[in-house]
């Protein structure tokens, strides 16, 4: 309890702190995002595979599909798909079809795998705030002392004592 009530958090944890649930809200927040898409239910059309870009573990696949005479392109990460020029199935969101996939089987994977990343990085600050509202409410219950309160200073000695 001690601790807790000593211990003070330099601003630039907070704003660290604040930079690195931003950055991961930048990256992860499309994927939470699409979810309300997804929920409209979905899809499935003959699309194409027009190119596949093979990196060390992941390729990136771009393909392109068209739902009710709309032509629709997106990419896509994935270690084991893709031949160019080849036809694929296109899962598409109904609500908007602009949002699609090549793997539905791994929607809430990414989904629940996002969720949890955006919350542990949350978690810092969280914990932060946590520490600085106590200390704030500790401060506050202090008892204030009154000048009738302090201890009482003795009498200057006089001589004749």
């Amino acid at each position: 309890y001690d601790l807790v009530m000593k211990l003070r958090i330099d601003p630039q944890w907070h704003f660290l702190a604040l930079l690195a649930v931003g950055v991961v809200a930048f990256l992860r927040g499309p994927a939470i995002l699409e979810r309300a898409a997804w929920s409209g239910g979905s899809g499935t059309v003959t699309g194409r595979v027009d190119s596949v870009e093979a990196g060390r573990r992941v390729r990136v696949v771009r393909y392109t599909y068209e739902v009710d005479g709309k032509a629709y392109g997106a990419e896509t990460t994935s270690s084991d798909l893709g031949v160019a020029g080849v036809p694929t199935v296109v899962t598409y969101a109904k609500s908007d079809p602009a949002v699609s996939t090549l793997n539905p089987e791994k929607l809430d994977g990414i989904f629940r795998t996002s969720l949890i990343v955006l919350i542990v990085a949350c978690l810092p600050l969280l914990i932060m705030w946590g520490v600085e509202i106590r200390h704030l409410f500790a401060r506050k219950q202090e008892p204030v002392r009154k000048a009738h309160d302090l201890p009482q200073q003795p009498d200057e000695p006089t001589l004749d004592q």
